[in-house]
């Protein structure tokens, strides 16, 4: 009886070890499921993050490349491409530094290479009869003058210093620009009256000011009087000519 009890109590006892063996590793099993899916779901949230970062990297990088695209061409009005960009230099421009660096520039300056692609571009030297007609504007070489179609200087710079300071140089032209054409629509140079508005006297006096004109006075018409005065006349005479003759 007591072996029996004593191999009960044993078995008892070994089942119970093992249940909650069994139960402690269906915990374990449990808290690793869970840790797996928490690990899961924070990868994906990571690679989320990491993707929209990369998104928006690329995003800011594609940004400055337009603002850098944009600062590298300079904007001109829509008539910007009847302007004129026009560098005198001396004969011998090649063999002087100043001058030399002048004429680089327009090949290295991304605003002033958009600047010479947008408009008319001239390079004269001081030897040519293309000279004559700006030379009281080019008091020293080199010289720089960007102008309108309709011949307006917006811009003038000369001396040896111009070549040494181009992107000083940009700012400036752009600053003249914005002068002359502000929101890119240019100023007209005077205003011109249009034909059915001709120009306003110097003298003239505004109607509202103006003193009313005196109203001239009316002769007397003096004609009907005489008329009766001559039948009146006439009258007496025939009756004086009737008594005097007894009728």
């Amino acid at each position: 009886m007591r072996k029996y009890l004593s191999a009960t109590g044993k078995g008892l006892v070994s089942g119970t070890v093992t249940a909650l063996i069994g139960l402690m590793v269906l915990f374990i099993i449990a808290g690793v499921d869970e840790l797996s899916q928490a690990w899961a779901a924070m990868t994906v949230r990571v690679a989320r993050l990491e993707q929209h970062e990369n998104g928006a990297h690329s995003r800011v990088t594609e940004l400055e490349r337009q603002v850098a695209a944009e600062e590298r061409v300079l904007d001109l009005p829509e008539d910007g491409n009847q302007w004129h960009t026009i560098l005198f230099l001396r004969p011998n421009w090649q063999n002087a530094p100043a001058e030399r660096n002048a004429e680089a520039m327009f090949h290295s300056e991304p605003l002033l290479v958009s600047l010479k692609h947008q408009t008319h571009w001239h390079l004269f030297t001081t030897d040519q009869a293309e000279y004559q007609k700006f030379k009281p504007l080019v008091e020293d070489t080199p010289c720089l003058i960007v102008e309108r179609a309709n011949g307006e200087v917006v811009y003038r710079e000369f001396g040896p210093e111009l070549g040494k300071k181009p992107t000083a140089l940009t700012r400036l032209i752009r600053k003249e620009i914005e002068r002359h054409c502000p929101r890119n629509r240019c100023l007209p140079l005077q205003p011109v009256p249009g034909k059915e508005e001709p120009p306003p006297k110097d003298n003239e006096i505004p109607a509202v000011l103006r003193e009313a004109e005196p109203v001239p006075e009316k002769k007397a018409n003096l004609a009907p009087m005489f008329l009766v005065a001559g039948l009146g006349g006439l009258l007496g005479f025939a009756v004086r000519f009737k008594h005097a003759a007894g009728m």
